[in-house]
């Protein structure tokens, strides 16, 4: 895998991993689901990204490998199941049009019928690439094994300076296999460039305009094939080693419908962003709170509890459920919708006068991360939005609350959901 040294890691990962897959492989779609379980249960997928280039593993570090680059995982199941006579692909997003970074995962082939995955996940085969549905892409390329001779490299205008992602000789263009796409094209475009350079569409990671499409320029007009659909994409070219916009930014919306961003010069506004980027996990966190329900009572055991249902739908600000009642409490309580991770960022409680009801924390939660302790059930009365708690999903008896510091009615309970998945 990419520059690895030539070794004789066929031998190595076919020793390790036959016997864990042996047989399965015969025994249809419910042998292969088996043999992947089997493959990613060997692991556990911790991934985290270096802040400066590295070179890749090697394969025998791959092997013993706890946390990782997303491309690290793929290279690993690469090995593991061409090593064992699987066919199996390496996809990649260059750069996400909708926040930093790209991602890679494999596609593994079975019968007639083709599994996007990444090793040491809970997602069956097939599943991964959806847990992205919040995130768009303007392109998804394939790792091949040799040159593409209908890849950039070898159709561009001869002699012109390439981006450096399109100097790499073996990739292939896969996005129409994942995605809607459109053929965009581009018209008057700036005069600002030489007419013989090539041409690229950019997507924004919240700071630079990253190039990730090749097109081909035709008189005054560019063309580019296979672009999603989704995103907002900036016509550039490259020149001596800058990026050069040839055009203002075209968005093209989920029905392929192409837009053109030309900015009102003549009535300007200013506006602040608190916050650059959009949390792609904040709807699924507010969705796990659907079906949870917040407990009031005066005794320990909750005995005749008020309940208070979170609802059928959760926002994600602040949200505040009244307790139309001016009954006295001494115990409170938040139990998440069992089969769930119970994830709660913050609670807070307010008496008839407007003042913060306080407590001492108490419950039940078993971390995720098993090196928390009680401190961790805090973080949801911490007054800060940025960290949250949460449960394991089996845990059948999970709630955190509070003992109130002396009985006092409760008006009102204001909440909110996590908004970023953020570990402390």
């Amino acid at each position: 895998m990419g520059r690895e040294q030539l070794t004789d890691w066929r031998k190595v990962y076919r020793e390790r991993f036959d016997p864990l897959v042996r047989g399965d492989q015969q025994v249809g779609d419910a042998g292969f689901f088996r043999m992947m379980d089997t493959l990613s249960g060997c692991f556990n997928s911790q991934t985290f990204f270096f802040t400066q280039p590295v070179p890749e593993y090697p394969s025998w570090l791959l092997l013993d490998v706890k946390r990782a680059p997303c491309k690290e995982y793929v290279n690993l199941f690469t090995m593991i199941v061409r090593a064992t006579g699987i066919p199996v692909m390496a996809e990649f997003i260059p750069q996400w049009a909708t926040g930093p970074m790209g991602h890679d995962w494999n596609m593994v082939r079975f019968g007639e019928r083709e599994y996007d995955f990444l090793l040491g996940e809970n997602y069956r085969p097939g599943e991964h690439f959806n847990k992205f549905y919040l995130n768009r892409a303007a392109k998804i390329y394939r790792y091949c094994f040799g040159r593409q001779s209908d890849w950039v490299p070898f159709v561009a205008a001869p002699g012109e300076k390439l981006y450096p992602f399109f100097t790499v000789p073996n990739l292939r263009d896969v996005t129409a296999h994942y995605l809607p796409v459109v053929d965009l094209e581009v018209p008057d475009l700036f005069g600002v460039k030489p007419k013989k350079e090539n041409l690229y569409l950019a997507v924004f990671d919240n700071v630079n305009w990253i190039p990730v499409a090749w097109g081909e320029r035709q008189g005054e007009k560019g063309f580019f094939r296979d672009i999603a659909v989704g995103v907002v994409v900036l016509p550039v070219c490259y020149h001596k080693g800058k990026i050069i916009p040839v055009q203002y930014p075209v968005k093209i919306d989920v029905d392929g419908v192409c837009t053109l961003l030309r900015p009102d010069m003549e009535n300007r506004q200013r506006i602040v962003l608190w916050r650059k980027f959009r949390d792609t996990r904040a709807l699924q966190l507010a969705a796990y709170m659907e079906g949870g329900v917040f407990e009031l009572a005066d005794n320990g055991e909750f005995r005749n509890a008020l309940r208070l249902p979170v609802g059928d739908s959760v926002g994600l600000n602040y949200q505040t459920l009244f307790t139309g009642t001016d009954r006295v409490f001494t115990h409170f309580r938040y139990l998440p919708k069992p089969g769930t991770p119970g994830y709660i960022a913050e609670i807070e409680l307010y008496d008839p006068q407007g003042d913060l009801v306080r407590g001492e924390v108490t419950g039940t939660y078993v971390p995720y991360l098993l090196h928390k302790h009680i401190r961790y059930m805090e973080y949801v009365f911490d007054g800060e939005p940025l960290t949250f708690a949460n449960s394991l999903p089996e845990q059948q008896d999970a709630w955190v609350g509070l003992v109130l510091e002396r009985p006092t009615s409760v008006e009102r309970i204001v909440f909110f959901c996590p908004a970023r998945m953020i570990i402390l």
